[in-house]
């Protein structure tokens, strides 16, 4: 008999929806957490399920509760008030297994302010998207961890075709991922925040904004102020950069990783935004691929800059994750 299964998240935080319709269409029942798409309590549904048959699947950060996130975090506070991390999660689920796969692929097991490390042994499978040799001794013998590839990598990951005119820009596809959205918005406001980006946001380019609330707005202000083409947020981000030849991103982010391990060429826009530009060198520094574009001044990225980052040659790192593999480990 199935196993019931859990799974929660945040908005873009949560990429376990592919996972849900893979275990849905074996038989399983699976109840989908996602706190970015509903402000519901869901304590009572967790309480009932506790004396259940039950799997519990994360791809939240481990301890990032409500009350750290009001006071390293308040605006994610302010946002999802019944918000509840795993940590929070796992002692009123009681799952008879639990799985730990990171959303993120710049830092997959948090970042420094959180020391997640120090959690992650409350779950007995890991998934690692990548090699982590050293992670299996700092968390103990009863938490597996499993170099299992990439959660939002899928041995075909263009399985969604962008419509034909947009799949048919004329070289090269340029694609602006734009990160940091709820600092942008809250600083800027959506009009603000598109004027902001105006000199990347030209004709030809693609833009594709994170799976977040509010983001409808900040779409149409592109949409009418830019020639810019939109790409709807739900769009699976694997699918965009493997059908772009650039990718340029705003922010120290997954996805710069995401694109040069797929062998897609990428440029981070640095400014003091959310992050400095400093900070954002720093934790991309084990990409030398990238290529940096100072955007303090809000200069367009140099024609000259463009040709030479498409030049790369760049090889696909990325393993593509199993979802059999996934089932076979909630099969207890």
């Amino acid at each position: 008999m199935h196993p019931i299964v859990v799974t929660s998240g945040v908005d873009s935080e949560y990429v376990l929806g592919g996972f849900a319709e893979h275990l849905r269409s074996k038989g399983y029942v699976v109840h989908e957490i996602d706190f970015g798409a509903s402000n519901a309590d869901f304590r009572p549904l967790l309480e009932s399920l506790s004396s259940s048959k039950v799997a519990f699947v994360t791809s939240s950060h481990a301890n990032l509760t409500s009350r750290t996130a009001r006071m390293i975090t308040p605006l994610f506070w302010e946002k999802y008030p019944n918000y509840l991390a795993p940590l929070e999660i796992l002692p009123i689920l009681k799952p008879q297994v639990s799985v730990y796969v990171p959303h993120d692929l710049l830092s997959p097991f948090g970042d420094r302010n959180l020391d997640e490390y120090r959690f992650l042994d409350l779950f007995d499978h890991l998934l690692a998207p990548q090699d982590f040799p050293e992670l299996q001794t700092q968390v103990g013998q009863r938490t597996q961890v499993h170099s299992a590839g990439w959660i939002k990598y899928r041995a075909h990951p263009v399985d969604q075709p962008l419509e034909a005119h947009l799949d048919a820009l004329p070289y090269p596809r340029i694609s602006f991922m734009i990160s940091s959205i709820q600092f942008l918005t809250d600083k800027y406001g959506p009009a603000g925040l598109v004027q902001y980006y105006k000199s990347i946001l030209t004709k030809g380019v693609r833009v594709k904004l994170p799976v977040w609330s509010g983001v409808e707005q900040i779409e149409e202000a592109i949409r009418n102020h830019t020639e810019a083409e939109v790409i709807d947020s739900h769009y699976s981000s694997a699918s965009l950069i493997a059908q772009s030849d650039l990718v340029v991103c705003n922010a120290a982010s997954s996805i710069l990783a995401e694109s040069i391990l797929a062998g897609v060429p990428g440029i981070c826009l640095l400014d003091d935004e959310a992050e400095s530009a400093e900070l954002k060198i720093e934790k991309l520094r084990e990409y030398p691929q990238l290529v940096f574009h100072d955007y303090r001044s809000r200069a367009a990225i140099p024609t000259e800059v463009l040709d030479d980052v498409l030049s790369q040659k760049l090889a696909k790192r990325l393993k593509p994750i199993d979802y059999d593999f996934m089932e076979s480990l909630i099969c207890v």
